[in-house]
């Protein structure tokens, strides 16, 4: 709890989603390990350039036709 008050703090909005190995805050490229873990297990984990929190957002999948 104290890292999100202080990235919110600093930043204005504290977490961010990925869906595509991108931390959609800062646009910024998550390294491959930390995308496959965030993938993998319902984590928060920061990202290396902005500090935010992130989490993985599945993308929506197409429907079938």
């Amino acid at each position: 709890m104290r890292k999100y008050e202080t990235v919110r703090g600093k930043k204005g909005s504290a977490i961010a989603q990925t869906t595509d190995g991108t931390c959609r805050a800062c646009h910024m490229s998550l390294p491959p390990q930390l995308f496959h873990r965030l993938r993998r297990e319902p984590l928060l984990e920061q990202c290396p350039s902005c500090f935010r929190l992130i989490y993985f957002v599945a993308p929506p999948t197409a429907a079938g036709g």
